[in-house]
């Protein structure tokens, strides 16, 4: 899916939802629509989902003839919590530049996104983001490739987990996966692909794996009846429970090209699986957590 995109009119001060077009390489600053789960049901605050999503925002930039520098958008995403510094989500979800990347932990989405960008210093329940790493495959990601993207990333922050938040747990790479199995979605994207209705809360909704083999890193589920993902649910998790446990099995991508060309949120979803990346997944998170790790900028697809 793509990142949900607020523009923000500079001139007017006015906050604009604009309309929703579908993902390219490099989507980071793509224009796109404010989006929720659609056909879901509200995270309640003591459910295990509420404590380990956060919301991503990543600020967007745009430089005048003068050469002067100004706030042209705000994109925003779902992730997980993977460690006290570390989260999980969709490649797509990143930018060159981390600094421009934005933690809000808090289950409702801001509701005035300047007066949100106002609070960044001093707001309990914003992380900076200081680097990141994003799947091999994704900087090499061309026009026309159909599988295996490459679209996930791990994120570094700084400033800890605020009070009641804590880690998800990934799926362990010897628990397979299905065709009609039950996964629970989640994200903060809109809830109407159509109408663009923004959402007022984290949600969640369950659907079915249609593939669980789609390609060697990634799964198809079956969101054509009125409930999946859509614009800034990217990047979220998709749980599966085994024996009452929860783990992520996945993180949202994109639409279906075949049944949801132009990315309405009416058809299938492409979801990136944890289990083709378990190792990549140990190895990043271990150079992000290092005493030696300097911040060095996100490589992002340049087709």
């Amino acid at each position: 899916m793509k990142q949900s995109i607020l523009k923000i009119s500079l001139l007017a001060g006015a906050l604009i939802f604009t309309a929703c077009s579908k993902m390219h390489m490099g989507d980071a600053g793509s224009s796109s629509s404010s989006n929720g789960i659609i056909g879901g049901n509200d995270v309640a605050a003591n459910d295990d989902i509420s404590k380990t999503t956060v919301q991503i925002y990543t600020i967007q930039t745009q430089r005048d003839n003068l050469g002067h520098t100004s706030i042209s958008g705000v994109a925003g995403c779902t992730g997980s919590i993977l460690a006290k510094d570390i989260i999980l989500t969709a490649a797509h979800c990143t930018t060159e530049n981390p600094n421009y990347i934005i933690l809000y932990f808090s289950a409702v989405p801001p509701k005035d996104m300047r007066a949100f960008l106002n609070s960044i210093p001093s707001n309990p329940l914003v992380r900076r983001v200081t680097g990141g790493k994003v799947g091999d495959n994704w900087p090499k990601l061309t026009a026309g490739k159909t599988t295996d993207w490459g679209d996930i990333a791990l994120l570094k922050f700084r400033g800890g987990l605020p009070a009641s938040y804590k880690t998800a747990q990934l799926l362990p790479e010897n628990i397979a996966l299905h065709a009609q199995q039950s996964i629970t979605l989640a994200g903060f994207g809109i809830t109407d692909g159509l109408k663009e209705t923004p959402p007022t809360s984290l949600l969640k909704v369950d659907v079915d794996i249609l593939d669980p083999n789609f390609s060697k890193s990634e799964m198809m589920l079956d969101t054509r009846n009125g409930k999946g993902p859509c614009h800034g649910d990217s990047g979220g998790p998709a749980y599966v429970s085994v024996n009452n446990q929860r783990y992520v099995a996945g993180t949202t991508s994109r639409a279906d090209d075949k049944t949801d060309p132009k990315g309405l949120c009416i058809g299938d979803t492409v979801y990136t699986k944890v289990q083709p990346y378990a190792a990549w997944i140990e190895n990043s998170m271990k150079i992000l957590q290092s005493p030696k790790f300097k911040p060095v900028m996100i490589p992002q697809p340049r087709g």
